[in-house]
């Protein structure tokens, strides 16, 4: 067993995409799930919402996630899929700063507006880079490729909750939501100064040249790492 965790974990770090691909999905997670620790408390108590009305908000956010996985695949066959996986992301991600906004008016909208943004931005994000590591990973080391990278990305997420709470107890909820926000909107920099700026799509893997069939491998995965603002995946 730990023989084929080393393979695993060889293979991620010594290949340079998935590996910063991880880093930015590990960082979204980090700062994104500090935020789901901090949210209800944040809207029935600072923001000063009716908890009825906290459980349609984020029910309405989870919109977000279905329309983003139901426009990526035209998005990917127009952009290119590499070029979405980074662009999904920077243009996404700083939707949070709307969260630290709501309030109990027409303000209340914002957070549901910006919920519903990272949904669907992390839907058309997982998607990509999920097909792109299902597609350059060999068939032999996808298992504990996979099982690699999601002892990395998921497992900072009861850290970073508890991260949440302690940052919240220090400055405030209001505002530690909005220092979260931040670091969630820089993440996506991370692929913005790699390698991926310069692609359009991702290469082949030889071992499907010459005719082989090409899945796209984002069906049933698209919220398996980084977490989207709703429910837990």
């Amino acid at each position: 067993m730990a023989g084929r965790i080393r393979e695993g974990v060889a293979y991620l770090l010594g290949h340079r995409l998935l590996r910063l691909i991880v880093l930015n999905t590990a960082l979204i997670n980090l700062f994104m799930s500090a935020i789901f620790a901090l949210e209800v408390l944040f809207l029935t108590r600072t923001a000063g919402l009716p908890p009825a009305a906290v459980g349609w908000m984020m029910a309405g956010a989870t919109l977000g996630a279905i329309a983003g996985a139901a426009v990526t695949r035209r998005l990917s066959e127009a952009m290119g899929q590499a070029r979405l996986t980074w662009v999904s992301g920077l243009v996404t991600m700083p939707f949070g700063l709307l969260l630290p906004l709501a309030a109990p008016d027409w303000k209340a909208g914002l957070f549901v507006l910006g919920s519903a943004v990272l949904a669907a931005g992390t839907a058309m994000y997982n998607t990509c880079q999920i097909a792109y590591r299902q597609r350059e990973c060999p068939p032999e080391l996808l298992g504990r490729l996979t099982a690699t990278i999601r002892t990395i990305v998921w497992g900072l997420i009861p850290l970073s909750a508890l991260l949440g709470g302690a940052v919240a107890e220090l400055i405030g909820v209001r505002e530690a939501i909005a220092v979260f926000a931040v670091g969630m909107a820089l993440s996506p920099l991370v692929l913005v100064f790699s390698p991926l700026r310069r692609m359009r799509d991702f290469a082949v893997p030889e071992r499907e040249q010459g005719g082989g069939e090409e899945g796209d491998g984002g069906e049933g995965g698209a919220t398996e790492e980084a977490r989207p603002p709703v429910a837990g995946s």
